[in-house]
């Protein structure tokens, strides 16, 4: 393992990756030969990421506020496209995909786990769970609904409703919920932000259980103990990665600080010709 200068080698040899970057670019600010709020023209979230992610793994994307983790995330669910770049999901070129095309590949390809839950608090947990499956007009969603809670170990509590449910269990239920599509990702932004240590470390395993079982899991984090129980970290700092490896390598080089590592980091990347 040793430091990333561009990302994660995208020449590795063998199957085709899930998830294949190359250089990704992300800005916000304002329009191009303007002048935004602090005098700069824009601001760039992230500055030519190269990652490549193989079906089954289990990563960590971690950093510190600003670092771009949000919006790589975004990226990575069909949320956002980037400015510049290529990205390639499943065999499937999103970089230049139309809204609708996006909210297609997002439903097909990605299940979400966001830190607040975002459950329906009158709805039961199996018909909160089976929502994804609903906007399908599947008609087999009651029974998937009930497989993916007895894969996170809440089949008793179906019928409960989120008020009934610790703050773990409501996590559980938003995991059934990303996992009732059979995604080829399953995307968490923060799972363990509003628990409390052990119960956020709870979810972390069952993350590892799903990835032994053979999914993708893909966890945003800035917590650094959290990111170590996943199989391998991905650090970014000012819109790049400076470190990425597995997770036992990284403690037996004693890495602390990912940002000790890092190339300095030029001031912008090359303009954007004609992006805005």
């Amino acid at each position: 393992m040793r430091p990333s200068e561009s990302g994660s080698p995208l020449a590795t040899a063998g199957p085709e990756p899930l998830v294949s970057m190359t250089g990704v670019v992300k800005r916000y600010g304002a329009t191009e030969g303007s002048l935004g709020a602090a005098g700069s023209t824009s601001v760039y979230a992230l500055r030519g990421i190269d990652l490549r992610i193989d079906r089954g793994e289990f990563v960590a994307i971690v950093g510190p506020s600003g670092s771009g983790k949000s919006t790589l995330m975004n990226i990575l669910g069909c949320l956002d496209v980037a400015d510049r770049g290529r990205y390639v999901l499943a065999g499937v070129d999103v970089s230049r995909l139309g809204d609708d095309a996006l909210a297609k590949v997002r439903n097909r390809l990605v299940g979400f786990v966001f830190q607040q839950w975002n459950l329906l608090a009158r709805t039961a947990a199996v018909d909160n769970v089976a929502l994804p499956l609903a906007y399908r007009g599947d008609r087999d969603r009651h029974r998937k609904a009930l497989a993916a809670l007895k894969a996170v170990g809440l089949a008793a509590r179906a019928t409960h409703r989120p008020n009934q449910l610790s703050g773990g269990e409501q996590q559980r239920v938003a995991v059934a919920r990303a996992l009732v599509t059979a995604p080829a990702i399953l995307l968490a932004d923060e799972p363990t932000g509003s628990l409390d240590s052990t119960t956020g470390a709870g979810i972390m395993h069952l993350f590892k259980r799903l990835h032994e079982s053979g999914r993708t899991v893909i966890v945003v984090t800035h917590d650094p103990q959290i990111a170590g129980l996943a199989n391998r970290q991905v650090h970014l700092l000012d819109g790049r990665i400076v470190l990425d490896g597995q997770t036992h390598e990284i403690r037996a080089g004693g890495t602390s600080d990912p940002a000790e590592a890092a190339a300095p980091v030029p001031a912008s990347p090359p303009p954007l010709s004609g992006a805005s």
